[in-house]
């Protein structure tokens, strides 16, 4: 089986697929005797590019699948400035599902939905995802040009939180450049956080991938507290590094920074607009601590998106055991 592509892993058909070669030492490649470790390892080098997803963070959209509502471009990928008219009106009775896609986001969730689909909003969200873009792109040639003036190599660090691939097959961790330990203590700050910081993007926490932002137990049960304890947790060492990020983007709010400047949809919204598709993920307040989780189409009842924990469903009864409600 052969399929060309310049991804490590691929997604097809519901599988997750990838392709490989022996691994390599010293720009070798092993031998069969050496990279066959047991019975069941073998040592290998993967065929293809990963792309990383930063966790913690969602900024503006550069493109995706356009939704499946009776027009020539229906499940294309498409840049974000061709959906300008979806999202004038996406619950148009011109399109068949419009009433069951409004049932089940709930009257609420499109009237909340209507306050933000202002004009030129998906003119204003491709703006800001090519100035997101740029920042990043600025961010590590800066600190690529670095390296190389001094002669030496570039490389990335990435620290994972609980699972380390999404469905897409991309890397899911906080991606950093690969610091000595005193350029660590000078700028100890993820890419992730940095576009937070100054504004280019929305918090985006979503549990347990949220770890390392928020403190690992020995298990994936054990990272959470009890619902009588998150309130003490919250406010304890062990959250620090949540809390400076979330802090990082109450001072951009507060200063309009970037994504903060504009009446924006954020780009879950987009995502599950253009997917024709409720929301999924439970949601539990940071700010109250309260135990209740909240339903998925009501994220926006709490206010911040910093103050929001995304849960998605297969994790709820695990919540519920630890003392939380629904």
């Amino acid at each position: 089986m052969s399929i060309s592509t310049d991804k490590a892993i691929i997604l097809k058909n519901a599988l997750k697929m990838g392709f490989g070669t022996f691994a390599h030492k010293n720009f070798k490649l092993l031998s069969v005797k050496t990279a066959v470790h047991d019975g069941d390892t073998v040592k290998v080098r993967l065929s293809g590019n990963f792309s990383v997803r930063f966790l913690g963070i969602d900024t503006p959209e550069m493109t995706l699948q356009y939704p499946k509502i009776g027009s020539a471009d229906d499940g294309d990928w498409l840049s974000v400035d061709k959906f300008e008219s979806y999202l004038q009106d996406p619950f148009s009775d011109n399109y068949k599902d419009s009433q069951d896609f409004k049932d089940s986001l709930g009257l609420g969730l499109v009237e909340y939905l209507d306050t933000v689909l202002v004009a030129d909003c998906a003119k204003i969200h491709r703006q800001f995802a090519e100035e997101a873009q740029r920042v990043l792109e600025n961010m590590i040639i800066a600190e690529y040009s670095e390296r190389a003036e001094k002669g030496k190599h570039f490389d990335f660090f990435m620290a994972f939180a609980n699972e380390i691939l999404d469905g897409y097959g991309r890397l899911l961790c906080y991606l950093y450049r690969n610091n000595t330990k005193t350029e660590r203590e000078a700028n100890p700050l993820s890419y992730n956080e940095r576009i937070l910081k100054q504004g280019w993007g929305f918090p985006y926490f979503i549990w347990p991938n949220v770890v390392p932002f928020f403190a690992a137990g020995k298990s994936i049960s054990d990272s959470m507290p009890p619902a009588d304890e998150l309130e003490d947790f919250m406010t304890s060492s062990q959250a620090k590094k949540l809390n400076d990020a979330r802090d990082h983007v109450r001072k951009a709010r507060s200063d309009g920074l970037g994504v903060f400047s504009h009446k924006m949809l954020l780009p879950c919204e987009l995502r599950y607009l253009s997917r024709r598709k409720a929301p999924s993920r439970y949601v539990l307040n940071l700010e109250t601590c309260e135990k209740k989780l909240v339903e998925p189409t009501e994220y926006y009842t709490i206010p911040n998106s910093e103050d929001r924990l995304f849960i998605d469903s297969h994790y709820v009864d695990l919540f519920l055991k630890k003392g939380y409600e629904l």
